[in-house]
């Protein structure tokens, strides 16, 4: 598991550390994978804590745009509220690291770039799919433009 911030946490399927989550105050689990089935199937230890899974589809050219959204406004959500949130997908390497670099892109103000930098010095295992990195660019060029 990674700190991105005091209240953003990254990493891979928490299946077996829900107690865990629990003890750091984390308030919020988003399940990117779609090949994960939902913790409150399979886990009575999330009672309490908001659960979302987005399921987005491991491959290059998937369109993240709705779910990532609706992601981000979470992680805000739980953010205003003095919550903490935990993204994961199945290793923490591609679809949760996106989904946490587009909340860095749509709410903290980063461009992609940075977004990404900032991210791969706290967890160097990243390594999201070019499908996915273009959409955070799109993403970023997206708010550029809707501000100016």
């Amino acid at each position: 598991m990674t700190q991105l911030t005091d209240y953003l946490y990254l990493g891979a399927d928490p299946k077996d550390n829900i107690r865990s989550l629990k003890k750091l105050g984390i308030t919020c689990i988003i399940n990117c994978a779609v090949e994960i089935p939902p913790l409150t199937m399979i886990s009575s230890d999330i009672d309490g804590m908001d659960y979302l899974k987005i399921g987005i589809e491991d491959y290059d050219d998937y369109d993240i745009k709705r779910r990532a959204n609706l992601a981000s406004n979470l992680i805000s959500k739980h953010r205003a509220m003095g919550g903490k949130t935990y993204v994961h997908c199945v290793a923490g390497v591609n679809r949760s690291p996106t989904i946490c670099a587009w909340y860095m892109i749509s709410e903290l103000g980063m461009t992609s770039l940075e977004s990404l930098v900032y991210i791969s010095e706290r967890r160097p295992i990243i390594d999201p799919l070019p499908g996915f990195v273009t959409q955070l660019f799109n993403r970023y060029k997206e708010i550029k433009s809707s501000k100016t």
